[in-house]
């Protein structure tokens, strides 16, 4: 070969590099928590980049690949413009298809499950991914640029550099193009069976899901190829302080957080055709709570009802009064079926008259980790219906006031009138109408109103505009965090992944530090609507990397609003404290209201430190105290000191929450994550607001 060298090797005439092939095999999931910065804020994430998660990244981080494209037309562009003339061309077009793509990404109007607007956006990713393959093929079969880049070592440089990004470009636009298209038919479907043409709305079908999953795959093995791409293209190839140097050391740091993401979907993936009822049909116990009779998972589970999906549709659903599984002859003889309160609840029975001596689905709920309740209130229900479920999903009224936010208000026909139901005024009309005895049922049911508020809400659900329907989507993620919507599946791959992902309403057992406060309304009473709480941790560490708690959780109870007046017990508590498994109690806690000393046990991989507290009559206020010790909580992280701590939320509340936290003394630097605040006056780390959610702390000194 003639003439000069250059600094990497120039592709020879001949085939172009090979593109990637799609790959086999599942993917890794994403680790609990272990380090800081998997979570990163407590702000809600861009709505537009959840919808499509990877996908939308992808359309973005082919534009900037675009402008890198385009780039290269400066320097062939002077010596073999006729040449590069269609590479150019490819190029250009290849960025107006992407534009067209972003501009549907960026529309708020659009929704991303309506036909036209996916037959759209996938037209759009296949035109660039055609410009985007025809750019690889002419940068590596040109004779011209060839010649030029073995002749001119510093524009031969350039040139190698453009020939990756170019198979960047391709891989990053096939990946969206191949998702898009798989997932297309089973967007459409889903929304098509919450919507008035449910019965037209095509089923779902296992070859749909496995193409879907294939693509996934497929998409992990070309952002894998990229990935391998960007490793040859040097940093500095367009100035190291250009914007969109800039953007390419982004793209690096990119590329593997979509990879972990693809990973990350697959073993929900796999568990689809299970999940939509597709191998068979699918149904999930639905219970709806009420959060001013708090119980651990969010509420007195007051109504059921049972959800079916057959092939990814939605079948009739309904909410019924729970008393009428839980005792079906309670009017009759005033007595419900006997199920003995299981052993590791033996408080429980300090709780109720000798009318009410056992239990069941209403208050199945005592465990605060989630998976457990779900799986003692399915064997309830079996053992009460005689049916089987495929898992369970509880919501808290808060999740209900949202989805109005969505459908907007709802007219409820009801006992001859017509009963406006907004978000600000849904659980007062629930209350009124199950505590007024001229809207019972005919067998004395409390809850008729709520069953006609459930089928109003579907009806407004099946009528819901096709723009709202990703608003939909977005506000029940989000649920799934502050825990107003918790799911648990049968299924061991997708309950794995929902714990995994930190959506599961689980008790977490981190690496590090831990606090957890369940409080549990066994009164009877409506009084959390009065009641509020204040949790506040103080946290000193000392130099063999141990951490001292004083821990304050404060009670106010200023009024009593009676929504049930026949009961008037107000407000008794029994409190529940989890701490990590090796902590040692030096003193508390304090302020408790129960005979003798304080329970301790091991509950869930925790220590665990209960009393109960009794506030019979408004206004009162209690305060508990506890001073505890938990060793070995501090590690060593690339030279620094690092301490985490994951305060966890229980269901159905809005605690205010004070953390300080305290390094040794003589600590020369301190940094913390947010939304922790250093206090450099007062050499400290602090949060204080709201537990909206699960909020793991760290800070580095």
């Amino acid at each position: 070969m003639p003439g000069g060298s250059v600094s990497q090797p120039w592709p020879q005439h001949g085939p172009a590099m090979p593109r990637p092939a799609a790959p086999s095999g599942g993917g890794a999931a994403v680790p609990p928590y272990r380090v800081p910065g998997h979570y990163q804020s407590t702000s809600a994430p861009d709505n537009r980049q959840q919808r499509l998660h990877a996908i939308g990244r992808i359309v973005s981080v082919i534009m900037l690949i675009l402008s890198l494209v385009l780039l290269c037309g400066v320097a062939p562009g002077i010596y073999g413009f006729a040449a590069y003339q269609p590479t150019y061309n490819s190029a250009v077009d290849g960025m107006n298809q992407l534009k067209a793509a972003e501009a549907i990404l960026n529309n708020k109007q659009v929704h991303l499950t309506d036909p036209q607007t996916l037959a759209t956006l996938q037209q759009d990713l296949a035109a660039a991914q055609s410009d985007f393959a025809q750019i690889e093929d002419q940068l590596n079969s040109s004779s011209v640029l060839i010649s030029l880049g073995e002749a001119v070592p510093i524009v031969g440089s350039k040139l190698t550099a453009y020939v990756h990004l170019a198979r960047v470009a391709y891989d990053l636009t096939t990946a969206g193009n191949q998702v898009i298209t798989a997932f297309a038919p089973i967007l459409q479907t889903l929304h098509g069976a919450l919507g008035t043409q449910a019965a037209k709305s095509p089923p779902l079908t296992v070859p749909e899901l496995a193409n879907a999953r294939t693509a996934m795959q497929q998409a992990k093995s070309l952002i894998d190829d990229a990935a391998t791409q960007m490793q040859d293209v040097p940093p500095t190839i367009l100035g190291s302080k250009s914007s969109t140097a800039q953007e390419l050391a982004k793209l690096n740091q990119d590329l593997p957080k979509i990879r972990s993401l693809v990973d990350n979907i697959d073993p929900i993936m796999a568990a689809l055709p299970t999940l939509l009822g597709v191998n068979a049909p699918a149904s999930y116990l639905v219970v709806a709570m009420d959060s001013t009779e708090l119980r651990p998972t969010g509420g007195f589970q007051g109504n059921y009802g049972i959800l079916t999906l057959v092939a990814g549709h939605l079948q009739p659903f309904t909410l019924k009064d729970i008393y009428t599984l839980d005792c079906p002859d309670l009017a009759k003889t005033g007595q419900c079926p006997a199920h003995p309160v299981p052993p590791q609840f033996p408080w429980y029975n300090l709780s109720w008259s000798a009318s009410y001596p056992t239990w069941g689905l209403r208050d199945s709920n005592l465990s605060p980790d989630f998976p457990t309740t779900a799986r003692i209130a399915e064997g309830l229900y079996t053992a009460e219906s005689g049916g089987h479920v495929d898992g369970m999903i509880a919501m808290t009224p808060a999740f209900i006031s949202s989805i109005i936010k969505i459908t907007g208000n709802i007219n409820v026909p009801f006992d001859g009138m017509v009963v406006k139901v907004t978000p600000q005024n849904l659980e007062q009309e629930i209350h009124y109408f199950e505590s007024t005895p001229q809207y019972y049922g005919p067998n004395g049911e409390r809850k008729v109103f709520t069953s006609a508020l459930g089928k109003a809400l579907m009806n407004q659900l099946h009528h819901l505009p096709p723009g709202d329907f990703s608003a939909l989507l977005q506000m029940a993620w989000n649920a799934l965090k502050t825990k107003d919507l918790q799911v648990y599946v049968n299924d061991p791959g997708a309950e794995q992944w929902l714990i995994q992902n930190h959506i599961a309403g689980a008790i977490e057992q981190p690496q590090g530090d831990s606090l957890v406060v369940i409080d549990t309304n066994v009164s009877g009473d409506k009084t959390n609507a009065d009641v509020t709480e204040q949790i506040t941790d103080h946290i000193t560490l000392d130099s063999q990397g141990g951490a001292t708690h004083h821990l304050t959780i404060f009670y106010n109870f200023p009024h009593d609003s009676h929504i049930y007046g026949e009961y008037g017990l107000g407000y008794k508590d029994y409190i529940r404290i989890y701490a990590p498994p090796q902590a040692q109690l030096e003193s508390g806690p304090n302020g408790c209201d129960s005979p003798g000393n304080p329970v301790q046990s091991q509950e869930l991989g925790h220590q665990v430190w209960a009393c109960q507290i009794w506030m019979q009559y408004a206004p009162d206020s209690r305060t508990i105290t506890l001073t505890y010790y938990v060793p070995n909580v501090v590690q060593n992280v690339q030279g620094q000191h690092q301490y985490t701590l994951l305060v966890q939320k229980q269901a159905g509340t809005t605690n205010v929450l004070d953390v300080s936290i305290t390094p040794p003394s003589g600590t020369a630097s301190l940094s913390a994550s947010a939304p922790l605040k250093v206090q450099a006056g007062k050499g400290l780390a602090q949060f204080a607001g709201v537990l909206e959610q699960d909020l793991p702390l760290w800070i580095h000194y």
